[in-house]
């Protein structure tokens, strides 16, 4: 996992991610530099997981072909109802998402967005990750230099929402 992915992990938490973010800001603040943050929340992450992509990036991960084919069974040829009132509608199949509710959807899910720290070119901005929740931060000592900064990189990560 990345290591600013705060979610999901053992040993991390939103309190290991926002202690993160405050320290960096304070020390940019007692450096006298301006701090810039943009929050993103990815809305209905967990549901918008592309299978085929998901199971592309776990290759990268699970080099076992038996764990892949588990993988591939657990996400593909699923179907869902709802029922309510004794009526039942019918079913349809999943084509997107991770199984909420589930051990391996938080975890499938830190996997599918693993890569977006990747995808941000300037090294003066910090991504880091909570499971959906995505920060983007950096300082410097000009106001114009952390808005070009920031607007770039989150260019960047429309660009990364594209393809993903």
């Amino acid at each position: 996992m990345h290591q600013y992915q705060s979610g999901f992990r053992p040993d991390h938490s939103c309190h290991t991610a926002l202690t993160r973010l405050c320290d960096g800001w304070l020390s940019a603040i007692n450096s006298s530099e301006i701090v810039g943050t943009v929050f993103l929340d990815f809305k209905k992450a967990f549901d918008l997981v592309d299978h085929s992509i998901l199971l592309k990036k776990l290759s990268l991960y699970v080099k076992d072909s038996s764990s892949l084919a588990f993988f591939h069974s657990y996400l593909t040829n699923r179907s869902q109802y709802v029922f309510l009132n004794n009526e039942s509608s019918s079913k349809g199949l999943v084509r997107y998402g991770v199984p909420q509710g589930s051990v391996l959807g938080p975890l499938l899910f830190c996997i599918f967005i693993n890569d977006l720290p990747l995808h941000i070119s300037n090294d003066k901005v910090s991504n880091d990750l909570f499971a959906d929740d995505s920060s983007l931060h950096t300082r410097g000592k000009n106001i114009q230099l952390v808005e070009t900064s920031l607007q770039g990189s989150l260019s960047e990560v429309a660009d990364w929402c594209g393809s993903n």
